[in-house]
């Protein structure tokens, strides 16, 4: 029997592609011209039997067998790197201090989390989950090393890493979207989340109320799910029992916010670093697979 391997040079040009959009910048990434990453996908798809990618002058895209193979070209180079650096790199220790908003963690910290804890297991994390402004102020002042941040709240919000596409939500079972004026649960004042919100329903003309504030999505949750309020939320934040409303209920497209990863002041150490790339590989992996 016959055995295939795939080369993990052409998925790591494969995802370089997906994630520039082009092959220009993906030559750039990946430390080759661009004809022989050409070339690569060619042997690529030669290999499966099947196209990958679409090409058009603006962008390229993914046939529905590049979209499956995205994932597994991301586990396999992981676990290619995640093995190279436990048997050759010296081990990394120390501690890394993280913050993230309480509406990403569920979403993506467990994998990002296993993926750093088996790779590193000398290396002592500790998370805290608060609301982006707070967790700014903790960078400035040394007690975090590393933090994922809502742009919508913080101004310098560091690198640019994922794009939340935002959505109204209204319970399941509940009528609260049907209520005039429309009772809304929503963020502070400083929020551009809210700004962008109130701004969208002003501009339709339609009666509400700020029936509810609170500073972190846990909060928005629960006056959701309990019937009590509609709110707006970033997509993956959906959970069970909550309905998402669209144009045809009356609620017009919100737009989205982007989300940065921000480094603190301090000494920038190697740990640090790693998390700050894993935490970006992933973040940037899921918004391919969701757009």
């Amino acid at each position: 029997m016959m055995f295939m391997n795939l080369d993990t040079d052409l998925l790591r040009s494969f995802l370089a592609i997906v994630d520039t959009g082009n092959f220009t910048r993906a030559a750039e990434r990946v430390g080759r011209t661009q004809s022989a990453v050409s070339m690569q996908m060619k042997r690529l798809e030669e290999t499966l039997g099947k196209p990958l990618l679409l090409r058009d002058k603006r962008k390229v895209r993914l046939t529905p067998d590049g979209e499956t193979l995205v994932g597994f070209a991301q586990r396999m180079i992981d676990l290619n790197d995640a093995a190279l650096s436990r048997l050759t790199e010296p081990e990394l220790t120390g501690q890394v201090r993280l913050g993230i908003p309480d509406d990403y963690v569920a979403r993506f910290l467990p994998s990002v989390l296993a993926e750093f804890s088996n790779k590193h297991p000398q290396v002592e994390l500790e998370v805290r989950t608060d609301p982006s402004l707070s967790l700014d102020t903790y960078l400035a002042e040394g007690e975090l090393d590393l933090a994922l941040l809502s742009c919508a709240a913080v101004e310098d919000h560091g690198e640019l890493i994922h794009r939340e596409p935002m959505v109204w939500v209204t319970g399941a079972n509940h009528g609260a979207h049907e209520q005039s004026p429309l009772p809304l649960a929503t963020t502070e004042p400083y929020c551009q989340m809210r700004r962008n919100a109130l701004a969208v329903l002003d501009h339709q003309g339609v009666d509400y109320r700020i029936a509810y504030i609170s500073r972190s999505y846990l909060g928005l949750a629960t006056f959701v799910l309990a019937g009590l309020a509609v709110s707006h939320v970033g997509e993956s934040s959906v959970v069970p029992g909550m309905r998402v409303l669209g144009e045809a209920d009356g609620f017009p497209d919100i737009g989205s916010v982007d989300v940065g990863l921000k480094r603190g002041r301090g000494p920038r150490s190697a740990a640090v670093e790693s998390l700050a790339e894993s935490l970006t590989r992933s973040l940037k992996s899921a918004a391919v697979l969701e757009g």
